[in-house]
């Protein structure tokens, strides 16, 4: 158990189910189950994943990258369809920002 340093709530573009990740000091990003989980046993865990080996997390931002600078994401190749993504900013203890992509 550690201290939460960021929850996200949102919802994936063109779906409707509402979602909830935290990022905790552990290094680890979880989602969990809105869906499946109630109050009698509590909130479920959908999956989580170790986000960084060395930095300590202290926030995160879930947005999606057309509000970045196109510097921060690759763009796609000739002919390719420009689309949306949804991305985690992460800001560690070293006062870096770490971007990922993510597979919603």
């Amino acid at each position: 158990k550690s201290a939460v340093s960021g929850l996200e709530f949102g919802v994936v573009p063109y779906g409707d189910a509402p979602r909830l990740m935290s990022l905790g000091e552990d290094k680890r990003l979880v989602e969990y189950n809105l869906v499946d989980s109630d109050i009698e046993s509590g909130l479920r865990v959908r999956c989580a994943h170790k986000v960084t080996q060395g930095a300590i997390p202290t926030g995160m931002l879930w947005c999606q990258e057309l509000l970045l600078d196109s510097k921060c994401m690759p763009r796609p190749r000739a002919g390719g369809k420009p689309t949306a993504i949804d991305v985690i900013l992460m800001a560690t203890n070293e006062y870096k920002l770490k971007v990922h992509a993510t597979d919603m």
